[in-house]
């Protein structure tokens, strides 16, 4: 198996595990300098810039409605709570656009919180979304079909 095989394999055995109903948890994340991602840089790579925060999922489910998600498990299901995980629930439910489009994609991204970093006041809060999936098939959108 080629390197690009494992890695492709090891992505697909990840993205099965179930962060809540049918969406999966997001993909586990190696350092360039781990044996599993060795010929990752093969081909096209695009480079965006790491925000450190805390990982955030917010999809939609038919079954469950709402989902806001850490890394490790639901913050909220179904619009309930209505509060949470250092004002991230709060902050999705109150932006309409997230809600929409959170039902034609998961979107994956950093709740900027106080972490490691500093950041600027007015950057904290946010939810800054790095990676689009489509259902069904959990592919990525390219950047340049959602950002403007």
């Amino acid at each position: 198996m080629s390197n690009d095989e494992k890695f492709h394999a090891k992505l697909e055995e990840y993205r099965g595990q179930p962060l809540c109903g049918d969406i999966s948890k997001y993909q586990h994340v190696s350092r360039l300098t781990n044996d599993e991602t060795e010929g990752l840089l093969d081909g096209d790579v695009i480079v965006q810039t790491k925000i450190d925060g805390a990982n955030l999922t917010v999809a939609w489910s038919k079954e469950k409605g709402y989902i806001i998600a850490s890394r490790n498990g639901p913050q909220s299901v179904g619009g309930d709570p209505k509060e949470g995980f250092r004002g991230a629930v709060q902050y999705c439910l109150g932006h309409i656009g997230l809600m929409t489009l959170s039902k034609q994609y998961i979107l994956r991204g950093e709740w900027l919180v106080r972490h490691s970093m500093n950041y600027p006041k007015e950057a904290m809060q946010h939810f800054y979304v790095f990676d689009v999936q489509r259902y069904g098939d959990h592919s990525y959108l390219h950047p340049d079909e959602y950002i403007p």
